[in-house]
């Protein structure tokens, strides 16, 4: 009696359940184990082939199948894939949503709103917080502005750019809590997009107030520079810098207007404090030249004295007027870096120039004239030797090569 294959299984366990279950229904088995293939491979190390006779071999079938086609415990209803044909697609029951299995769409977030709306170069807030018919009317009034503006080169543009920028700001925290109570039907979210709301709103209120500053201050600075050219123009024609209407010039209240008024003031003077010091020097070389080798006496000697100590006076306010003006404008320099800058420009042209070089030549050498007739007087009020005649002789013809011109 022939003997063929009837199942192969790779489980020892299986093996005998088949053993078992055939000859239960006195059927004969055979069983015989394989090693496992080198080139094939299998997740077992053996395989285990059940034998039965050829003549048998329909009814072991049989049974085995019918094992197969068993209900487990579980399975105590057949279920809908067992009695659908293989030409068919199962159908989905009634009581099923299928939007069920599709994932929760993302909730917008109320601490984003607002660094959304001021990173984002257009109004995008209102469409973050899902107000879409909003969202796109600022979005195409600020994209719209922002266009015109940098094409034009026409501020109005840019002002409806930063409108709509700053309602989207303002709104679009309200609007998101509005979306997320709807959602939540909390009121939690409502009360916590109205504070940022207003802290917003203060905010852009904050803004404006300073733009609106700055553009104040600019105007005024543009004023002053004005001005300002007005009277240096006045002044180089030796007229006195006043307006249309024959008062002095008033600059504007900002730094770059008290710049510009301390220098006209300090152009205006200088040649005053200037015209002061050579007149007192005239006087007092004349006083000195009527001596003619004559002994002074000693009220004359005296009064030669407080001369020069009265030049020399007049020399030091000269010297210190410009150091004076800049501690002055130490305000105005720190409020303002452009009064600063202003101010070092004009330094530099104004001492650079020729012609105060030879004026603050000259007040050095009637400042050192000035100190030895200062020195010559007391000496002579206290009956002594005149020791300094060859230097201020020397002093005066170089005095009187300055003054040419003056």
């Amino acid at each position: 009696m022939g003997m063929v294959a009837v199942a192969t299984v790779s489980d020892d366990g299986a093996a005998q359940a088949l053993v078992e279950l055939l000859t239960e229904h006195e059927i004969p088995v055979d069983v015989r184990s394989f090693g496992t293939d080198s080139y094939l491979g299998t997740a077992t190390p053996q395989t285990y082939e059940v034998r039965v006779p050829e003549v048998q071999l329909d009814e072991a079938r049989s049974l085995i199948r019918s094992i197969d086609s068993t209900p487990g415990p579980s399975d105590t209803k057949p279920t809908d894939e067992a009695t659908t044909p293989l030409d068919e697609e199962p159908q989905i029951a009634e009581s099923q949503d299928p939007s069920d299995e599709l994932p929760a769409e993302r909730s917008p977030r109320l601490w984003m709103v607002v660094p959304l709306g001021i990173v984002g170069i257009v109004p995008v807030g209102c469409l973050y917080a899902r107000w879409p018919r909003l969202g796109y009317l600022l979005l195409s009034i600020g994209a719209g502005g922002l266009l015109a503006g940098l094409i034009t080169g026409q501020p109005r543009g840019l002002v409806l750019f930063a409108v709509a920028k700053a309602l989207d700001l303002v709104l679009a925290p309200t609007l998101l809590a509005i979306t997320s109570q709807r959602r939540n039907q909390s009121e939690r979210p409502l009360r916590n997009g109205l504070l940022l709301s207003v802290l917003c709103l203060l905010a852009v209120i904050g803004v404006g107030l300073s733009w609106q500053s700055a553009q104040r201050r600019s105007e005024l600075t543009k004023q002053s520079s004005v001005l300002f050219e007005q009277a240096f123009k006045q002044i180089l024609d030796g007229q006195p810098p006043i307006d249309e209407a024959g008062q002095a010039l008033k600059f504007p209240p900002v730094p770059v207007g008290q710049v510009h008024a301390a220098l006209v003031e300090y152009c205006v003077t200088w040649p005053q404090r200037l015209r002061r010091i050579i007149e007192a020097y005239a006087d007092q070389r004349s006083q000195w030249e009527s001596l003619d080798g004559a002994p002074p006496s000693e009220s004359w000697s005296r009064l030669r004295l407080q001369d020069a100590q009265q030049l020399c006076a007049l020399v030091t306010e000269y010297q210190s007027a410009w150091e004076s003006m800049v501690e002055r404008l130490q305000p105005a320099f720190r409020e303002d870096h452009l009064a600063l800058e202003l101010f070092i420009g004009f330094e530099t042209a104004f001492k650079g120039s020729k012609g105060q070089q030879r004026v603050n030549h000259l007040v050095e050498l009637m400042d050192q004239q000035c100190k030895l007739w200062q020195a010559q007087a007391q000496q002579l009020a206290d009956n002594k030797p005149d020791e300094g005649l060859e230097k201020r002789a020397e002093l005066a013809a170089q005095l009187g090569e300055a003054l040419n011109g003056f």
